[in-house]
């Protein structure tokens, strides 16, 4: 190396030294929500889906929207579809579905309500596409996961004070079972 080398050398670290921000982190929004305590998560689940029938899930998002992160659904069966609605009226929930922050120790309350569907009087305007999921008459399971895509492959963003159905419907003339994990954050805006 010559010596004008070895001067460019060193006059170019002491810059990056003198010039460089500290270590920059990077995180993705949902591993941010984890460390803040707002990224949570629920499974909900149904061994025994008559042929042809649906099953349904409300949300309710109170004041903070909810940013659905994913779903993943695990089925036994022939087919299922899925697909999210939006302001259904008359709904009358079955069971309350814990709720989990996924950040323990510093958990922030979930602003989300999450409950099995007995019955409603209106279905509400649909929000997703129909994801139709194929599988088999076979007992081995089929994994899905998802986070409710349209046109590309990002975050479903549910409105705050906003009521949702989540219908998830046994597409096949044999029994469906399945279970489903959703996560989702609500960072404060």
């Amino acid at each position: 190396m010559t010596e004008l080398n070895r001067l460019e050398t060193e006059w170019f670290k002491r810059q990056l030294e003198r010039d460089s921000p500290d270590i920059l982190t990077v995180q993705t929004e949902a591993e941010k929500s984890s460390v803040n305590g707002t990224q949570y998560e629920a499974s909900f689940r149904d061994l025994n889906v008559a042929p042809r029938a649906s099953v349904y899930i409300s949300l309710a998002v109170g004041q903070r929207q909810a940013v659905i992160s994913n779903i993943k659904i695990q089925f036994i069966g022939e087919a299922l579809s899925y697909t999210l609605f939006r302001n259904p009226s008359g709904v009358l929930g079955s069971g309350t579905v814990p709720v989990y922050n996924m950040a323990d120790g510093l958990a922030i309350s979930p602003d989300v309500v999450v409950q099995s569907v007995a019955n409603f009087s209106s279905i509400g305007t649909q929000v997703s596409p129909e994801i139709l999921c194929l599988g088999d008459s076979s007992s081995r399971p089929r994994d899905i996961m998802s986070n409710l895509e349209t046109a590309s492959p990002v975050d479903r963003v549910l409105a705050n004070n906003t009521e949702y159905l989540f219908r998830v419907t046994n597409e096949s003339d044999i029994i469906l079972k399945f279970a489903a994990l959703a996560s989702w954050r609500q960072d404060t805006l």
